[in-house]
């Protein structure tokens, strides 16, 4: 997957993988930026359920407008059929990146006192997201912490 190119993005580097599909780095090559790929897995592309739930957390991500949560660009198809969530990419490091390198971490939120924000508006939503690990999600130079589809 690394070097080819997808309509005007360029894969650039493998980010990870979850049970729902991988993640990819890309370069818009038309508008010199990056942007994250998240390719549904192939072996779930004739499992209409997995499908369904996929376009429904881009869904569900895309109607949330929050700091702490990713902008999605797009979900859509490769000519090849398979299925992916384009959105932001956001330059920093993973919880679990940040927990091998001893950093401090963010405080945990108090119930009805806000704090992080991580969690807490989707779930004023009814929206829950279905895979949160220390490898998810990016935690931002100024502690700003993301929420990824």
């Amino acid at each position: 997957m690394i070097g080819k190119t997808i309509f005007q993005y360029r894969i650039v580097t493998k980010l990870g993988q979850g049970g729902m599909g991988q993640v990819y780095k890309a370069e818009d090559l038309k508008l010199g930026r990056p942007v994250v790929f998240k390719f549904l897995h192939h072996h779930l592309a004739d499992n209409q359920e997995a499908k369904e739930r996929f376009v429904q957390e881009a869904r569900a991500a895309s109607a949330l407008d929050h700091p702490n949560i990713c902008t999605i660009y797009e979900i859509n198809e490769t000519d090849d059929g398979q299925l992916y969530i384009m959105m932001a990419y956001y330059e920093g490091w993973t919880l679990k990146e940040m927990i091998a390198q001893g950093c401090g971490i963010l405080p945990a939120p108090t119930p009805g006192k806000g704090g992080t924000g991580v969690g807490e508006f989707p779930g004023k939503m009814g929206t829950v997201t279905s895979e949160v690990s220390s490898g998810k999600g990016t935690i931002a130079p100024a502690g700003k912490s993301l929420v990824e589809g």
